[in-house]
């Protein structure tokens, strides 16, 4: 004859099982729910599908504001194969009628390689990149002397945003197998938020709220130092260099 207390214990035990069955039977549908629908997601031919997953962000070898080195989960997202071009920007601008921050005032910034320094010059901007007195930018060339608010206004006019500097270092460490050009220090790049330090960040001593994040880096800064994707930069939502452009993102939505 079975006992109650081990009858009871046979009871419990089948609806253990029963719950971990259905919990199992759970997991294996959202999985490949999600796994459907990313097979659905409609990618437009200039950008790629950034996969989410745990990134390493920063660089205990870099400099103080790469430091130190941390794992973050990045969410899926779709990022523009390369930078936007002057083409592109020229469309936005005859169609809403844009003046770039460069255009306002008049002047942005060089790099005067015999002086080894940045200079200002009247008249430089997106389609004048080396100034009014050079050759005029080319369509495939890509679009410089824009300042944050200005790809911030190109990327709203498109339905697109800037990406976040994460989502743009993960982008970086892996551009090689997703196919994305221009991540290899050819171009700083404005990213979506303000820049905040790192832990092992000496160098910003005031607000820090006034600089928005650049990555990317540039050759002419430093060679042997402009291939890192951990690479950080900022400049102010106005200000305008011949070394910057951008890229576009989009959100995943399942």
């Amino acid at each position: 004859m079975i006992s109650p207390s081990w009858r009871l214990c046979c009871n419990f035990t089948g609806v253990m099982i029963k719950n971990l069955l259905t919990f199992c039977l759970w997991v294996g549908f959202v999985a490949c729910s999600l796994q459907a629908q990313e097979l659905t997601i409609d990618v437009p031919d200039d950008m790629v599908l950034v996969k989410g997953g745990n990134a390493q962000i920063g660089n205990d070898q870099g400099f103080d504001n790469e430091k130190p080195a941390f794992e973050q989960y990045i969410s899926p997202f779709l990022l523009d194969k390369t930078c936007v071009k002057v083409r592109e920007f020229r469309l936005f601008v005859q169609i809403i009628g844009y003046k770039t921050d460069a255009e306002r005032e008049g002047y942005s910034f060089l790099y005067d390689e015999n002086a080894q320094e940045w200079v200002k010059k009247a008249g430089c901007n997106w389609q004048f990149p080396n100034g009014p007195d050079q050759p005029k930018a080319q369509d495939d060339d890509f679009v410089v002397h824009v300042s944050w608010e200005d790809a911030k206004a190109y990327a709203n006019f498109i339905k697109k945003r800037l990406p976040t500097e994460f989502e743009w270092e993960f982008a970086a460490s892996q551009a090689q197998s997703l196919g994305l050009a221009l991540m290899d220090g050819s171009l700083w790049q404005w990213c979506e938020n303000w820049y905040e330090n790192y832990a092992g960040d000496r160098y910003y001593k005031k607000n820090i709220q006034e600089y928005k994040v650049m990555r990317g880096g540039f050759f002419m800064d430093s060679p042997a130092l402009a291939f890192r994707p951990s690479l950080r930069s900022s400049g102010r939502t106005f200000q305008t260099f011949f070394h910057t452009g951008f890229r576009c993102a989009r959100s995943v939505k399942f």
